[in-house]
């Protein structure tokens, strides 16, 4: 003992070896302080790194196919006039995008002929272009739905419609790919109370965006399926912007059994 109390909180003061006196109840109070405020530094740059654009893309977006990451316009395999014509198209969407026009990109056509390919690629051109923190998402409305029925009760899964729409109104550029296919191939069928109340949450959600939205679907097929008010309202901004995949083949057929 050092024969010192502390003023604070009148304990008496310690001595280790030849340090200064210290009382120990003030030392825990500092160590305490300085443990929080580390905390609330990697907290701030934690968020600060979430918010770069960059990785925005990658850890907000919710994937189908993982490989659609390397999608760029500098590997998209133009095959026949019309896909060589869907790239230059697809190119000067892009441009317009970072020039900040407001519109809807629909690319539409058969499976498997490079759709996500090019949206995808419109999308990482703009993340890596725009020069600010504009925040770019990609939601697979398949994978959307598997991870929302998921999550149906199980409190370990992030994903809630709540929480989907909270992405959607925060980033500035949304890719939403396969519009339609949660329901398969849809025939006579038309899409669930759920699917379509969800899906007019994404479409209120997406109002005065730009956005960019890939289907296997004609847009008859897309009001069957989800009926008029909610197909008109999700494709309001795309008169005049639609990419068609009329004569490509299905591109990912490239084996023989």
């Amino acid at each position: 003992m050092s024969g010192l109390k502390c003023e604070k909180h009148g304990l008496d003061k310690l001595i280790v070896g030849d340090g200064n006196p210290f009382c120990i109840e003030c030392q825990r109070e500092k160590v305490n302080a300085e443990t929080e405020e580390m905390g609330k530094q990697a907290m701030e740059s934690y968020e600060r790194m979430m918010s770069n654009k960059h990785v925005w893309l990658e850890k907000k977006s919710l994937l189908g196919d993982l490989s659609v990451k390397g999608s760029r316009f500098s590997n998209y395999e133009a095959v026949d006039k019309e896909t060589e014509q869907n790239l230059a198209i697809a190119k000067k969407q892009a441009e317009r995008y970072l020039k900040g026009e407001v519109f809807t990109t629909v690319l539409q056509g058969k499976p498997g002929t490079g759709k996500t390919h090019l949206g995808y690629s419109i999308l990482k051109h703009i993340n890596e272009n725009n020069g600010v923190d504009k925040k770019c998402l990609m939601i697979s409305v398949d994978e959307l739905f598997r991870t929302l029925k998921a999550g149906f009760g199980n409190r370990d899964i992030e994903m809630t419609e709540k929480h989907l729409i909270g992405l959607i109104r925060e980033a500035d550029f949304v890719f939403l790919d396969d519009l339609g296919a949660e329901s398969g191939d849809i025939g006579e069928k038309q899409a669930s109370k759920y699917v379509v109340e969800t899906m007019y949450g994404v479409a209120n959600a997406l109002q005065n965006k730009p956005v960019i939205l890939t289907t296997n679907l004609s847009s008859d097929e897309l009001m069957a399926l989800y009926g008029r008010r909610l197909v008109s309202r999700m494709l309001a901004n795309s008169r005049g912007n639609i990419i068609k995949f009329e004569m490509t083949t299905d591109k990912r057929l490239n084996f023989g059994f």
